[in-house]
């Protein structure tokens, strides 16, 4: 049955307008101060200041369902109902939990665990137990009649050390790099932490960032991890919301030709990011 209304947003009468121009808002060519929202119809465009409170998709949802929207409603017309929204409401107030600093903490050790390529711990170990294996290889060719299984466990650590390491080796035929072990969801959500890094600028926490992490469905989770393995592929990291070139991440080449990735040192995680303009291969 044909719609015989559009939707459209009807402000309070105590309303005031908000310092949002819909004209010079432009998510595509800028998207520096853009921000988005899963709503019941969809992912739409939001100002990014409006997202510094994980409420705003309730509200959103409140506002549509009340308006008449359904899922029939043309996207561009829900796309208009929220910029008009935000002409008339001002963003939420930003959600400051009690034990903010500890919230952030817990979720920076979560993410510094489960990263081995983001931290030098992981080095440590992995020095640590080459060590161990040097020493115990030492001792089974002494002794090559006692427990000749400890040998192989020790040595199926250190593989599984190394596939879990990101390493990369510059392809000439394809111009792209080649990638030796498994990009994960972990990965994945260090690239949305780097890519929501305007919400720290704009005094938001990484807790806020973690929770719009976990309010992601899962396939737009896995659409995050192919797009983080392509722009690796191209020759360059994220960092902070910057692109940077792959090769400033990278250690010496190993044997195979692949070079791993390296730790950030302290410096460079309060230094700005050496950003690129173009995406050309940087060839190590």
């Amino acid at each position: 049955m044909p719609r015989w209304y559009s939707l459209l947003y009807k402000p309070h009468p105590n309303a005031s307008l908000q310092k949002f121009s819909r004209e010079s808002f432009d998510p595509v060519n800028d998207p520096s101060e853009a921000g988005a929202i899963y709503t019941n119809y969809g992912w739409f465009y939001i100002p990014a200041r409006y997202y510094l409170n994980s409420d705003i998709i309730n509200v959103m949802n409140r506002e549509l369902e009340l308006s008449g929207a359904d899922n029939n409603t043309p996207p561009e017309e829900i796309q208009d109902f929220i910029y008009d929204w935000c002409i008339w409401n001002p963003p939420l107030t930003r959600i400051r939990p009690k034990k903010q600093k500890k919230d952030e903490e817990s979720l920076e050790r979560l993410f510094n665990d489960e990263l081995h390529i983001e931290e030098s711990e992981h080095q440590k170990r992995k020095e640590l137990l080459n060590d161990k294996l040097k020493s115990k290889l030492k001792t089974d060719e002494d002794e090559p009649a006692k427990k000749p299984k400890s040998k192989t466990k020790a040595k199926e650590k250190v593989d599984d050390g190394r596939k879990r390491e990101l390493r990369f080796r510059f392809n000439e035929e394809t111009g792209k790099y080649d990638i030796s072990g498994k990009i994960t969801l972990i990965h994945a959500w260090t690239y949305f932490k780097s890519k929501s890094y305007d919400i720290i600028k704009n005094g938001g926490t990484y807790a806020e960032i973690g929770k719009m992490w976990k309010s992601l469905p899962q396939e737009e989770q896995e659409k995050l991890r192919s797009e983080y393995t392509q722009l690796l592929k191209d020759g360059f990291d994220s960092q902070r919301g910057e692109n940077v070139p792959l090769t400033t991440r990278l250690g010496e080449a190993q044997p195979d030709g692949y070079r791993p990735m390296l730790a950030l040192t302290p410096s460079q995680k309060r230094a700005p990011p050496k950003t690129t303009k173009s995406k050309q291969t940087t060839k190590d």
